[in-house]
């Protein structure tokens, strides 16, 4: 498995688990918990920030 790769895979399981944090929020927010709705958003926010890392690695990696 290439470096190339394995960025790929770890994107791939963020968006994933992110997508599963939104399903999550929408199901808080429907029953208007707005506590959980709010730890979703953050962990969400956070997750964010490891794909810009990733990418920007993946962008070094290029050089």
């Amino acid at each position: 498995m290439t470096y190339l790769e394995i960025l790929h895979w770890a994107r791939k399981g963020i968006q994933a688990e992110q997508k599963q944090l939104r399903e999550l929020q929408d199901k808080a927010i429907e029953k208007q918990s707005r506590k959980f709705m709010e730890d979703c958003q953050e962990h969400i926010d956070e997750l964010d920030v490891y794909l810009v890392t990733l990418k920007e690695l993946e962008q070094i990696h290029n050089r």
